[in-house]
């Protein structure tokens, strides 16, 4: 929960998180939408995170077990930097990992999940079901799309009974979970 505040902080409060809000209004997705979802943004700075982590007293071995980090040849290394951050929250309503989108036109992979942690499986995990669950309950339906921006998009035009695979096609645990 602390990251997610920190990335909305990014996105929302630093004028570094510009393009990012840029992107997102470009894609029609205004505030209350990006308040919903706790969508964020990752600096550019490559030893951002890491120091402020470090500072607060996390342990590298830790940060790297939530998926947020690697080892690098110069120690810890940002898994998402200048990308514009998905929380994925599960149906308890915790944030599990991130996914995020680039904002440079040639960087690669556009889309990048967090790895395999303790807390994240992908293909037990749907995008939007923390802020979709009643409407799916309430509807006995649910629309799957392909990623995240076809889930936040069609939610905010009205259909709101709706989740995406975490960057899988969807799988048993998926459907067991719906």
């Amino acid at each position: 929960e602390r990251v997610v505040k920190l990335f909305q902080y990014f996105l929302l409060k630093r004028r570094e998180g510009e393009n990012g809000l840029k992107y997102l209004t470009g894609r029609d997705i205004n505030a209350d939408i990006i308040s919903q979802f706790k969508i964020g943004y990752a600096p550019k700075e490559y030893g951002r995170l890491e120091s402020f982590f470090i500072k607060k007293g996390y342990k590298p071995e830790f940060l790297v077990s939530t998926g947020l980090f690697s080892r690098g040849e110069r120690g810890l290394k940002p898994l998402f930097f200048n990308r514009v951050i998905f929380p994925i929250i599960n149906y308890k309503g915790e944030c599990i990992g991130f996914g995020g989108r680039a904002l440079e036109p040639d960087a690669k992979p556009k889309y990048l999940n967090t790895p395999e942690t303790i807390a994240y499986r992908k293909r037990e995990n749907l995008y939007g079901i923390a802020v979709s669950k009643e409407f799916i309950k309430a509807k006995k339906s649910v629309f799957i799309v392909e990623g995240y921006v076809d889930a936040i998009s069609c939610y905010k035009n009205g259909l709101k009974n709706i989740v995406a695979p975490c960057g899988t096609a969807i799988t048993k645990e998926q459907i067991r979970l719906l």
